[in-house]
């Protein structure tokens, strides 16, 4: 949809083509009532399945506030097009690169939404958003399970989500909170060691492995990881749900007491462990997620997992 570049839609000019999903483009936007930058997530509306999910993304994100889930501004349509409005985050995804600031509390996002009765179920590092100044955001509710005054906005047994990220209990169509802790997991060991636990010639083939495979302890591809760390990211990726961890919090809590144990274990005393002394393999790092140093990985695990 690169061709409406400088149509208007509503009170929003397109500017510049910024970014192509699975069902959407977006655009850097200018709202010309308010006179500010913004982004808009366009749809052609030739599809109804998808017009569905769109403007049941739209409802998802308009019940949450929080300051690290990305906020709705305004939702349209324009024929053929259905489009959101949303901030314009300039410094790109997770997975466009990783810069070194403090912290990302995307747990903390992940456990507001969840008390707020929506599951994200597509919870991947291009779909954390991250400012220049490093605070993050969690996007994209396109496959949101949510519930509204008791209706579900998310059909019953649908599978829905990213095969490399979704919890095997998402491939039979059933997910909760517990879904999204498994994919926090997987980006937690991907970003320790470079690799995701499961990969494969086909989706079908990944899904099985979800199902059906161990990953490989995390220490077998990074020896750097400590072992009460290793047991945390196994935990948060069990294939039964109940035997992982609950909520959000609860895995992140886990996984700072786990950088503390690390620490009294080396030197006695429950101090801020080092992060660099978590240093990734070069040969374990993935060139499209990993193409800046790769120390970096290690501050924003601080920032995924951090407490304040």
């Amino acid at each position: 949809m690169k061709g409406i570049e400088g149509s208007t839609l509503g009170r929003y000019e397109l500017r510049r083509h910024v970014a192509q999903g699975g069902m959407s483009d977006i655009y850097l936007a200018y709202d010309q009532q308010v006179k500010r930058q913004v982004a808009v997530k366009v749809l052609y509306g030739s599809d109804e399945p998808f017009v569905r999910r769109f403007k049941r993304e739209a409802l998802a994100v308009g019940t949450l506030c929080h300051d690290h889930i990305l906020p709705l501004y305004d939702f349209g349509e324009q024929r053929p097009w259905y489009y959101l409005v949303m901030p314009y985050v300039e410094g790109g995804t997770l997975r466009d690169y990783l810069l070194k600031h403090e912290r990302l509390s995307l747990s903390e996002a992940l456990q507001y939404a969840h008390d707020h009765g929506v599951v994200h179920r597509d919870v991947k590092p291009s779909n954390i958003l991250l400012r220049p100044d490093g605070h993050a955001y969690l996007s994209d509710f396109g496959l949101a399970k949510a519930k509204i005054a008791g209706d579900s906005l998310t059909p019953v047994a649908s599978m829905v989500g990213t095969p490399e990220y979704m919890a095997p209990e998402q491939l039979n169509g059933v997910s909760d909170a517990c879904s999204d802790i498994y994919s926090l997991g997987i980006i937690l060991y991907q970003m320790l060691t470079g690799s995701l636990p499961f990969t494969a010639e086909s989706p079908v083939a990944v899904s099985l492995k979800h199902l059906q495979v161990q990953p490989i302890p995390p220490c077998q591809l990074n020896s750097n990881v400590p072992p009460a760390i290793e047991q945390v990211i196994l935990q948060a990726l069990a294939k039964n749900p109940d035997e992982r961890y609950q909520q959000a919090n609860s895995f992140a809590l886990a996984y700072h007491q786990a950088l503390q144990q690390e620490q009294a274990n080396k030197h006695g005393e429950m101090a801020p462990l080092d992060l660099a002394k978590l240093t990734l393999s070069k040969k374990h790092t993935e060139p499209k997620l990993f193409s800046r140093v790769y120390l970096m990985v290690l501050s924003v695990i601080r920032r995924l997992f951090g407490r304040r």
